[in-house]
């Protein structure tokens, strides 16, 4: 369903664990990194004696990427423990919705770039998967409020944005309960 952009290397253990927090929510640790674009490299090829140089097109990739770690401790026997089985259920229930077709392409709805492989935060000795989503161009509303006067035409098309994100969410039947700036 999804085919990342992301080049390989940020998808890596290193990557996630040398990434900047963000934030701490009840389920999980946002983190941030930046995406360093590669090289282009331009590439010859001998076509019968006609000698043919090109460049690859470049891919567009974002500036940043973020990393959603799951709080998430387990058990000897790899279960959840009990204080953390509600992060798992938000983890899995999160995963179901980022690929869920009618979401997936939302203008409204953060794009999911990928799946990474991070420390657990509880015991960085174990891997798990994270999720990668797109980091917003200015950041969140509360630093874009903090940066910039936002002009009451603009207030209302953010309103806007944000009621069209929560109304595809309730069409498919999600509640998100955890909206803020």
């Amino acid at each position: 369903m999804v085919k990342s952009s992301i080049p390989s290397l940020f998808l890596e253990p290193l990557a996630v664990d040398q990434s900047t927090i963000i934030g701490d929510g009840a389920s999980f640790s946002a983190f941030k990194k930046a995406i360093i674009s590669p090289p282009t490299w331009p590439e010859t090829r001998n076509m019968d004696g006609m000698i043919i140089t090109f460049h690859k097109p470049k891919v567009i990739l974002p500036k940043y990427v973020v990393y959603k770690v799951a709080r998430i401790a387990f058990t000897d026997s790899g279960q959840p423990t009990p204080e953390t089985r509600q992060a798992m259920k938000a983890a899995m229930m999160e995963t179901f919705a980022l690929v869920h077709p009618p979401l997936l392409k939302h203008p409204n709805i953060v794009d999911f770039l990928g799946l990474a492989w991070g420390s657990n935060y509880y015991d960085p000795s174990h891997r798990m998967p994270v999720l990668v989503v797109e980091y917003a161009e200015y950041g969140n509303l509360s630093q874009l409020q903090e940066r910039e006067y936002l002009e009451p035409s603009m207030r209302s098309s953010i309103a806007l944005d944000v009621g069209a994100g929560l109304q595809v969410l309730h069409q498919c039947g999600i509640v998100h309960g955890d909206v803020k700036s």
